[in-house]
């Protein structure tokens, strides 16, 4: 190898590794950034969520008429409740619970109109 050919690759290594530096520290920048989630998707009741920032329990933001709360102080807030609270979950709907029976009802759409 010349002496050029040693140089240029030791640039390129300088280089990658600089690079590799940057992302990294993008990388942890980011996962140091609180997540905002909307106080409706939240997966609790707005009014305990609110009651709970007005007594200074929560951090919450508003935007416009849109308020947001910190997803790992939620998390938090959560863990030190002395009744256990849960997020609302949405049931799926499968074929085999007779929900499609019940709306095939035709006494159902007679009541409808």
């Amino acid at each position: 190898m010349t002496d050029r050919t040693t140089l240029a690759r030791a640039a390129i290594d300088a280089a990658i590794e600089a690079i590799a530096d940057r992302v990294a520290n993008k990388l942890a920048e980011k996962q140091q950034a609180p997540e905002w989630v909307p106080l409706n998707s939240c997966g609790l009741p707005a009014r305990t969520v609110r009651r709970a920032a007005r007594r200074g329990e929560l951090r919450m933001h508003r935007v416009g008429r849109a308020d947001f709360v910190n997803r790992v102080e939620l998390d938090a807030w959560m863990a030190r409740q002395d009744r256990p609270l849960q997020r609302a979950t949405c049931a799926i709907v499968g074929d085999d619970d007779g929900l499609a029976e019940l709306l095939a009802d035709p006494a159902l759409e007679a009541r409808q109109l």
